[in-house]
Formats: structure tokens, C-alpha cells, sequence
């Protein structure tokens, strides 16, 4: 069954706090998705950059079917999709990409360097909130350590937005 944007958001709500296991460890999205459905990615997933791997959960959880969940995210079976630049990729190729943030969104966010450049699409989240100045989202494998869930806020004209991607919900 393909998920609503409000069952997704909701599962990520309540996956704030988690905190990922230390070194050569799987956190714990990486490993269910693994487990239940060894044939959603490419691959095994070993955990270290989950970010995107955190919002493929909440959608594949909701559905409960991998079929479902590649139609919702725009992915092919066996995708690359644990990577956010994939993920925005297999978005813009269904013409699903797009500047303006609508509740249930999946962002995708720049991450500056010391240098004060920026790596470009290498975080991820799901949007839960727009208003006029800023667009808040949940994301997983934020902060040190091996991170965590956590809500965050950001201005609509920040240089670290790079794009949305838009899920096809029920």
C-alpha cells in the first residue's frame, strides 16, 4: 500500500532521539531494511552514511512493500538509492525534483567543508513544516559520533538547499 505523507512524517517524528551504534556496527535502519527486504538496494547497506537510508526506511515501513516504496521515492528496484545524489536523481528523472518545499518532501541539502565550500546534495531529510521563512525537516545521521535523528529548521534561502525531491504519496 502506498504511504500518505502524514504516516511517513509521522514514523520519522517518532524516530527522533535514536542514536546509531558505534564503529562496524549497522544502525538500525540500514539493518531492517537489510533484513526485510535484501533486494531494496543494490546492495547491503554497512551504515556509516545513512541518511538517505533513514528516509528510505520511514517510507518502506509504511508500505510494507518494496514495490510500493520504489514508486513512492522514484526508484528502481536494486537502486543506488541509499545515496542522496541517486536519490534526487531517480526524483529529477520522474520529473518530481523541485525548488519549492511541500510538507512530506524528501530535501536535499549541501553540506559545507572547513574551506567554506560545499559538498552538494550530501544530506537528506524529510520536510514536516513550511512556512514563510524557513523549511523544517527530520533527518538521521546528523551531529558527531555515528548520529542520530534529529528535527532542524533552515531558511528557505539558504545556500545549503540544493532541492526536493517529491514523493509520489497516496
Amino acid at each position: 500500500m502506498r504511504p500518505t505523507d502524514r504516516e511517513v512524517v509521522r514514523l520519522a517524528f517518532s524516530q527522533v532521539g535514536y542514536k546509531a551504534p558505534g564503529p562496524g556496527k549497522k544502525n538500525k535502519y540500514a539493518a531492517w531494511i537489510d533484513s526485510h527486504y535484501p533486494t531494496f538496494y543494490n546492495g547491503k547497506k554497512n551504515g556509516a552514511d545513512w541518511c538517505d537510508v533513514f528516509v528510505d526506511f520511514c517510507v518502506l515501513y509504511v508500505a510494507r512493500n518494496a514495490k510500493d516504496a520504489e514508486y513512492v521515492l522514484c526508484q528502481p528496484a536494486r537502486s543506488c538509492g541509499a545515496g542522496c545524489k541517486w536519490s534526487y536523481q531517480y526524483y529529477k528523472s520522474k520529473h518530481r525534483n523541485n525548488s519549492i518545499p511541500h510538507y512530506g518532501d524528501q530535501i536535499f541539502l549541501n553540506v559545507k567543508k572547513k574551506d567554506g565550500s560545499y559538498k552538494k546534495c550530501a544530506h537528506t531529510g524529510i520536510v514536516y513544516k513550511v512556512d514563510e521563512k524557513y523549511v523544517y525537516y527530520v533527518a538521521g545521521n546528523e551531529g558527531g559520533g555515528h548520529g542520530e535523528v534529529k528535527k532542524h529548521k533552515i531558511l528557505k534561502t539558504s545556500k545549503s538547499i540544493y532541492a526536493f525531491g517529491r514523493p509520489r504519496y497516496k
